[in-house]
């Protein structure tokens, strides 16, 4: 009888465990824009914005593990914080002096972060 105690003891953990830690794994890959309301109508979003970066660091560090943090200072300026693959990411900034953002200039932003990454290698 006490080996049949401590066998379903000894179980116990590796399923509760194994439960656990697949609920509770974060995403690999997450991006994320901090007051995105601020951004104006012709700059695509905010949704906009994580797809381009996703879409950079994806060509820059495949299969790359990152949270990347965007907050938007203005409708004209972001900045850009995060880790990639465990390490941390420098600071990427942007502004445009004459209008709002844009998707070339979101583009080119997204470009930036995945370049910065690559170098993180």
């Amino acid at each position: 009888m006490w080996r049949k105690i401590a066998l379903l003891a000894a179980s116990i953990p590796l399923f509760g465990s194994g439960v656990t830690s697949a609920g509770a794994t974060p995403s690999a890959r997450h991006c994320r824009v901090l007051a995105g309301e601020k951004l104006g109508a012709g700059s695509g979003g905010a949704a906009a914005i994580c797809t381009e970066i996703e879409r950079s660091l994806s060509a820059a560090v495949p299969g790359a593990r990152y949270r990347i943090d965007v907050r938007v200072v203005s409708p004209a300026r972001l900045s850009a914080t995060g880790t990639v693959n465990g390490r941390d990411l420098a600071e990427q900034n942007l502004a445009t002096s004459d209008r709002d953002l844009t998707p070339a200039a979101i583009r080119r932003f997204a470009r930036s972060i995945g370049e910065a990454a690559k170098a993180l290698r």
